[in-house]
């Protein structure tokens, strides 16, 4: 969808040349969407197991070969993999940071 992409790429124009004012700069920086911007290595990371391996082995439940279902579970390990793993070290990586070296 050409004309699609085309209008993405001016609004993204048109926000990067008025940052703070437009609509587009508005939506993107609601706490919802930044969310969503932090959980999305996430769910890039575990999206592919949902839908490689889970997916073909529902055959008998039609429903569930469907790409969309799968979203709904990687959405949610995504979550919980950010909030119990990627917080805990990104915390540990600070603390590391403010702690002097021996010796120094």
């Amino acid at each position: 969808m050409p004309a699609v992409q085309a209008a993405t790429v001016a609004a993204l124009i048109l926000c990067l040349l008025v940052p703070g004012r437009s609509p587009l700069f508005w939506l993107l920086n609601r706490k919802t969407m930044v969310r969503i911007g932090v959980l999305s290595y996430s769910l890039y990371v575990w999206h592919f197991l949902f839908l490689a391996y889970f997916a073909p082995h529902a055959l008998p439940f039609p429903i569930l070969t469907r790409w969309t279902i799968w979203w709904i579970p990687a959405a949610l390990t995504a979550l919980l993999s950010y909030e119990c793993m990627e917080l805990p070290l990104l915390r540990l990586r600070r603390h590391l940071r403010r702690t002097p070296l021996p010796g120094a």
